[in-house]
């Protein structure tokens, strides 16, 4: 049962579900974002969604790194072994 429903905001919507239907929509939480087919995406997806940083990055850099570039790999390993992040990032930039 739906009430109190807002006629604007049902067809903005209808119309916004259309699109999808024909253009497809960004997949911010697919393997191509985070460089591992070995990371669950959908999990680091929904530690995004919920504001769980922490577990989030953990998650994507524990996972990540075996089909990296050196510096990429280099630096991952570093983040493993001391996890301060402004570290590891000024060592890869």
């Amino acid at each position: 049962i739906r009430r109190d429903i807002d006629l604007a905001a049902e067809a903005t919507l209808e119309s916004r579900l259309k699109e999808w239907a024909e253009l497809g929509f960004n997949n911010y939480f697919g393997t191509q974002r985070f460089r591992s087919y070995e990371t669950r995406t959908a999990d680091v997806g929904r530690l995004i969604l919920q504001r769980n940083w922490k577990e989030a990055v953990d998650l994507i850099l524990g996972g990540a790194g075996r089909n990296g570039r050196v510096t990429v790999q280099g630096t991952i390993e570093h983040w493993r072994a001391t996890r301060p992040p402004h570290a590891s990032y000024s060592r890869y930039a």
